[in-house]
């Protein structure tokens, strides 16, 4: 084989080498029915699926809360950890957030509540988020609500729906159409984790 041959076929070595040596993997695109957003009055709430852990339950699922709050010139965010696996929306490309996902806002527009209904095999799983808007930014909570046996013959406590909330309490209705207006305070869950299921 003569020089110039010998070269090329080096070189097309080296370019071998260059695509199979292992480096950082590239990030894999999300489908786009794993990301959605919403506007409720002064909020926009911008919500990515994620991998779920197992065994540690921790989730990549978020929700990036934003709002304008003054005197700041832009808007001020907050970051929340959500119970979503993305591989839901892997699965099904025709489900979208939106189905799973609704916001409240207070009449004051200074407070917002977000309801995610986790789908899965096993029991309801529903998370409540209180987002409040604070003198310096943005403060998340998650609340858990009183489930009840509505039915005799009903296999789980029902999770009520939130009707509207104020920007001290919750008023949530059962299925049975019993109302009750419940103060966040009571509310409030220590170990400030959304809910998994199973």
């Amino acid at each position: 084989m003569n020089a110039p041959f010998r070269a090329l076929g080096f070189l097309a070595l080296l370019g071998l080498a260059a695509c199979t040596t292992p480096g950082s993997p590239q990030k894999a695109p999300a489908p786009p029915n794993s990301v959605a957003q919403w506007k409720n009055g002064e909020f926009t709430v911008v919500f990515r699926a994620g991998p779920r852990t197992f065994g540690e339950e921790r989730s990549f699922s978020s929700y990036e809360v934003s709002r304008k709050i003054e005197p700041y010139s832009g808007p001020l965010s907050i970051a929340i950890e959500s119970a979503f696996n993305i591989s839901h929306f892997l699965w099904d490309s025709k489900s979208r957030p939106e189905k799973f996902i609704q916001t409240r806002l207070s009449p004051s527009g200074e407070t917002l509540l977000i309801a995610e209904e986790i789908p899965n095999d096993c029991a309801p799983c529903v998370n409540f988020i209180l987002v409040r808007t604070e003198k310096d930014g943005l403060s998340s909570e998650y609340l858990t609500l009183p489930e009840r046996m509505v039915r005799p013959n009903d296999v789980f406590a029902e999770i009520p729906q939130v009707q509207s909330i104020s920007d001290t309490s919750a008023t949530v209705r059962y299925s049975d159409g019993v109302q009750k207006t419940l103060p966040f305070a009571q509310l409030v869950k220590k170990n400030r984790r959304p809910t998994f299921p199973g």
